[in-house]
């Protein structure tokens, strides 16, 4: 019998490019917002003044999240810019083992 895993969760994706990317602030276009996890979603806390909210991938280990809502995406980004932070722009598509997320945009300081 063949077994069927389970798509990797949006935060484990997140953890996946952060660990090879840890420079970048990494923002998934999820419904209709962009989201931050961990120390990217402090950081857009911080910079673009957002409600810091939590998401219980456990009850004893919940995660930092912030959503930006996708109209004023562009704004953020050039407030993140500003302050120094490349950003990474990752969108969802279905495949065949579930939602798979790769970066579309990448935004440096300097554009």
């Amino acid at each position: 019998m063949k077994t069927i895993e389970s798509p990797p969760s949006a935060i484990s994706q997140f953890a996946c490019f952060k660990e090879k990317h840890p420079d970048l602030v990494i923002l998934f276009t999820m419904g209709g917002y962009y989201e931050a996890f961990y120390e990217d979603a402090l950081v857009c806390s911080e910079l673009l003044d957002l409600p810091l909210r939590k998401r219980e991938r456990e009850p004893s280990h919940p995660v930092p999240l912030v959503g930006i809502p996708l109209h004023k995406g562009p704004r953020a980004f050039r407030t993140l810019q500003a302050a120094g932070y490349t950003v990474a722009i990752c969108a969802q598509a279905q495949a065949s083992s579930g939602v798979k997320r790769d970066y579309i945009r990448i935004l440096r300081p300097d554009e």
